[in-house]
């Protein structure tokens, strides 16, 4: 997996909103979120309050964890923007979305002036945030527009009504949140966790909205410790929710609900699957989670889409194991195959190993080997290959991982 930028640029989008139509051939299942965790959560800034870039993009950076940044594009508050420090947010990961242009509250405001602030909102950050794309929007003051207007430029909207969201929301221009911080219902670490229980026990989709942080200046500010305290917390359980930024959410739910999944060959030792969706792939194009019972017969098994390795990770529900992994729909037909590893790891007692990287099989090989390692326990993982002379030659695998064993092959090119 080689580091890509696209870069876009737009003078208008439109977006629709999406009928779903979803089929998955037995036994695969699509996780409801990422990595068939319980639920999801979202941690949103607006105003660009100084010590967003001081205190939270650290600290997230730190927890190896995504936020999103809704930008006021004018020069209204706070100096900004400050667009040095929003594409070296963006560069890390984060979403840099908009929260219109001048802050203007919507309610009562005109068509041809909402459309003002959504479409040169959306185009600033586009030309000031490179590899990126703003696809979604905060409403100033809560206060929802014209919303089949702000759906011709964006894919979802944060309103804040106070409310968990479904695993499909009712209404994507809409999206509910909770106003954080000293005058807001969630102020202190223990009130994060406790609607991001709520959100994994109705398998739902809690966002957090925040503005200051300490003595910034910025609105209902949430203290340095409660939002360290919050992180800390939800960072322990990240089998149990998937932390993201607002348009990956949003997106995943989308490609879930039009996900496709067929399998189009099958041997004793190997399963050919075609992941498709009807959505646009240059804005859709995020991994969503598939998952199939491992074949009794096997002790392991290895994937690649497009000949290009997938990490995989082996777990255990109700006492049968099953194959999970990402896959990005429309990227490629997905080959998954039995992998012999009898003179590596089958006796291995798994509960007693540290984490580790396990000698990979076939070695020498050509053209491909797969390769296996364990964590005991869940975490954030780089494995790259390099050659003989200390030259990177590919990322296979980058970001946080469950517990367990994971296996992925890698092939090499000529």
């Amino acid at each position: 997996m080689k580091n890509m930028s696209i870069f876009y640029f737009f003078t208008a989008l439109l977006f629709f909103q999406l009928g779903y139509s979803q089929t998955i051939d037995s036994p695969y299942e699509v996780g409801t979120w990422q990595g068939f965790r319980s639920g999801a959560v979202s941690f949103t800034f607006d105003d660009e309050c100084p010590n967003q870039f001081a205190v939270a993009v650290p600290l997230f950076n730190q927890y190896g964890l995504k936020m999103t940044l809704f930008t006021i594009t004018s020069n209204i508050m706070y100096g900004g923007p400050n667009w040095t420090s929003l594409q070296t947010a963006a560069s890390n990961g984060h979403e840099i979305a908009s929260h219109t242009m001048s802050h203007t509250n919507f309610s009562g405001l005109s068509d041809s002036l909402q459309t003002v602030e959504l479409k040169n909102s959306q185009d600033a950050i586009n030309a000031h945030i490179s590899g990126k794309q703003c696809i979604t929007i905060a409403y100033p003051y809560c206060a929802v527009g014209n919303t089949s207007l702000c759906n011709q430029y964006y894919i979802a909207a944060r309103g804040c009504s106070g409310a968990i969201e479904p695993s499909t929301p009712a209404n994507f221009m809409n999206i509910s949140s909770f106003v954080c911080g000293n005058l807001g219902s969630v102020q202190t670490a223990q009130d994060f966790k406790t609607k991001a229980d709520a959100a994994a026990a109705s398998r739902g989709w809690v966002v957090f909205l925040l503005h200051g942080i300490d003595n910034d200046g910025g609105y209902s500010p949430v203290t340095t410790a409660n939002l360290k305290g919050a992180l800390d917390s939800l960072r322990s359980y990240q089998d149990k929710y998937w932390i993201s930024t607002f348009s990956n959410i949003a997106r995943y739910i989308k490609e879930r609900n039009c996900v496709s999944v067929k399998e189009i060959s099958q041997t004793d030792s190997s399963f050919t699957i075609r992941v498709t969706d009807t959505l646009e792939n240059s804005l859709y194009n995020y991994p969503v989670t598939i998952r199939r019972p491992l074949p009794s017969t096997w002790l392991f098994a290895s994937i690649a889409q497009s000949n290009k390795a997938v990490d995989l990770q082996i777990i255990e529900v109700n006492s049968l194991k099953y194959i999970m992994f990402d896959v990005i729909p429309d990227s490629g037909d997905i080959a998954i195959r039995k992998a012999d590893l009898t003179n590596v790891s089958r006796t291995l007692n798994y509960l007693l190993l540290k984490s580790n990287l396990l000698q990979n099989f076939h070695n020498p090989f050509n053209p491909s080997t797969t390769i296996k390692y364990y964590l005991e326990t869940s975490t954030d993982v780089t494995l790259k290959v390099y050659d003989l002379f200390g030259q990177e030659l590919e990322t296979l695998a980058s970001g946080y991982r469950n517990a367990g064993e994971h296996l992925l092959t890698w092939q090499r090119e000529e």
